[in-house]
């Protein structure tokens, strides 16, 4: 998660709590409950497997550093930590989530984790080789995407590299009513892709790449969904049916609206060349 202007208090008291869900976002029970499909350390698209995918082309220096937005329970940190040998720098709106993953990185000296509004933080210019964010900034109003990488931009030191995964959508007035109301009531600003790539490039990045990877996406999701279920006795040895109705459902509509080509999946890359 990225930022205060997400409206911080709806995330705690809805989005993932446990009854649709009870009174904590990113409560423990639900956490685990992502993990279980997503795998350790993982709550976004994919887990490991889709982030050894998207790093497979990327270079860095041993002891470079790298700002991960919306870092979660830590996996893409300790991941890149452990390939490159990066020091990381994990940030998350969420300090319950941080709490979790300072917790399981405790003993790893490249990785920091830090609880704050990252459209609100600053860092000197020029700190990052690589800026990292999985699923995060679809949170974040217009404006503050905006702002946002215009920082990301001055964080980055030359020829460094941003790299994004994220929610899109289709245009808007392609958008059903049913589609219209699960964005408005997840409260998430979804940008078609090359909308998306557009904003980046304005915010002077170079050699900017906005790709549609829904269709990899959907595979995903249909994994995640297969292994959910084939997985059920196990899974309710640890969690309730509601849990397990409330994730079921929330893949399978997930499945449709991808499969309808509102919901979308982007893949964006690009560098601060001067």
């Amino acid at each position: 998660m990225v930022g205060e202007s997400v409206d911080k208090k709806y995330l705690e008291d809805n989005q993932y709590s446990d009854e649709g869900i009870i009174k904590s976002f990113y409560c423990v029970n639900r956490l685990k409950a992502y993990e279980f499909i997503f795998g350790e350390d993982y709550i976004s698209s994919g887990g490991i497997v889709a982030t050894t995918k998207f790093l497979s082309d990327i270079y860095l220096e041993a002891n470079s550093k790298v700002l991960d937005i919306g870092s979660g329970l830590g996996g893409g940190c300790k991941y890149i930590n452990e390939k490159y040998g990066a020091h990381m720098h994990g940030v998350d709106i969420c300090e319950k989530i941080v709490t979790i993953a300072k917790q399981r990185n405790k003993d790893k000296a490249k990785i920091e984790f830090e609880a704050m509004d990252i459209v609100k933080k600053d860092f000197p210019e020029a700190t990052f080789d690589m800026i990292y964010s999985r699923d995060a900034i679809l949170h974040l109003p217009y404006a503050d995407k905006k702002i946002l990488f215009e920082k990301c931009y001055k964080w980055l030191k030359p020829n460094g590299i941003l790299l994004i995964t994220d929610y899109c959508a289709a245009k808007m007035e392609n958008w059903d009513e049913e589609f219209k109301a699960y964005v408005k009531n997840r409260k998430y600003t979804l940008l078609p892709i090359e909308d998306y790539g557009d904003l980046i490039k304005s915010c002077k990045f170079q050699n900017v790449e906005a790709k549609d990877i829904s269709d990899y996406w959907q595979e995903l999701l249909q994994l995640e969904l297969n292994k959910l279920e084939e997985k059920k006795d196990e899974f309710l040895k640890k969690f309730s049916i509601k849990e397990y109705n409330s994730l079921k459902d929330g893949w399978t509509r997930k499945i449709k609206d991808a499969k309808r080509a509102l919901q979308k999946w982007g893949y964006f890359k690009a560098q601060k060349m001067i």
